[in-house]
């Protein structure tokens, strides 16, 4: 026999051994590997729809703060408009009198807007970093479930303890 020129037997027999191989594999590994498809699949869109839910609390705290600060400025103005009325009807011991009570009032207008702004920013600064960890922890799950991976970010770490 010649080496570029197979016998029938040989083709024959390769062909039925590829087909069962194909069929086994078929049967065994593919519903498998579709199944842990669809699992990561399944992961990303679940931390896509947590990342949108964030950034749509992002933007629904931003419309709270932006709303607290209009009303802020409103309740100012009109301290300041009747602070005003009220002193041009009064003598100038009156003016000097409603003075100090607007720059009070100020002072606690601005102080109330400070400490509303920074709760604000407290809960937004909360929420993004949960929802951070959170994510985070999921990818870093997905990466340390391949031991290839998982062991190359333990060499790395240990290098750098070496290192230090």
């Amino acid at each position: 026999m010649d080496l570029l020129s197979p016998g029938l037997g040989l083709v024959f027999w390769q062909t039925i051994v590829f087909l069962a191989l194909a069929g086994i594999l078929l049967k065994f590994a593919w519903p498998p590997l579709l199944n842990a498809i669809q699992q990561r699949e399944d992961k990303i869109e679940q931390a896509l729809e947590k990342a949108e839910k964030a950034r749509q609390s992002v933007k629904e705290l931003q419309a709270r703060e932006d709303k607290i600060i209009k009303d802020s400025r409103k309740q100012r103005d009109d301290i300041l408009k009747a602070a005003q009325e009220a002193s041009e009807n009064m003598k100038s011991e009156t003016r000097q009198e409603l003075e100090k009570l607007r720059e009070k009032m100020m002072t606690e207008t601005k102080h109330e807007i400070r400490k509303e702004r920074e709760k604000a920013a407290q809960e937004m600064k909360y929420t993004i970093a949960t929802l951070s960890i959170q994510i985070a922890e999921k990818i870093l799950q997905e990466q340390l479930q391949n031991k290839k991976t998982r062991d190359d970010i333990l060499n790395k770490y240990i290098r750098n303890l070496n290192l230090n």
